[in-house]
């Protein structure tokens, strides 16, 4: 079987309603048209966050402050338009640009993810891998035995391991 690659179609311009602060419940909730990036575009949008990391014994870490400014270059390079969102003065957020200044961190989070993940998880072309569990796959050196779907967290890390956080990691702990 050949590989697909799992999301949206590069270019695809499409409607997506953020779900913070129950806005998807709103009668009237914010939209926001985002046109999906190629992969490249993501690459070099990761690249710019992870450029700023610092490699210690103790792990990475990435710069807040720089995974801020990816989001929000990724607002500005994808947002085609917005509706239903306005500044406390009434002001409309209407563009990228709007968002990246005057945005919730929420929405600016949420809305940067969906354009970085590429909608992966609601266009999932791929099929979950058939017969693996902790039981029958053998764990390599080094590796948690059962990682199952808990998050490890500092405290957990053994002195000398490398931690290294994922942008969905950094995104939870905002």
């Amino acid at each position: 079987m050949a590989r697909s690659v799992n999301g949206y179609k590069s270019g695809t311009t499409r409607v997506f309603v953020p779900k913070s602060f129950d806005n998807n419940l709103d009668s009237d909730p914010v939209k926001i048209t985002i046109t999906a990036p190629t992969l490249r575009e993501q690459r070099a949008l990761y690249n710019h966050a992870l450029n700023a990391q610092n490699v210690t014994d103790e792990g990475v870490s990435v710069s807040f402050e720089k995974s801020l400014q990816m989001y929000e270059a990724a607002l500005r390079a994808h947002i085609v338009q917005i509706s239903n969102y306005t500044q406390a003065d009434g002001t409309p957020i209407a563009t990228g640009e709007d968002l990246a200044e005057h945005g919730e961190l929420d929405f600016i989070v949420e809305v940067a993810s969906e354009i970085l993940e590429g909608g992966k998880d609601a266009e999932k072309k791929s099929e979950e891998p058939q017969n693996l569990s902790p039981a029958t796959t053998q764990a390599l050196p080094g590796t948690a035995t059962n990682a199952g779907s808990q998050e490890t967290t500092l405290g957990e890390i053994a002195p000398g391991e490398l931690k290294i956080q994922t942008l969905n990691t950094l995104q939870r702990q905002v």
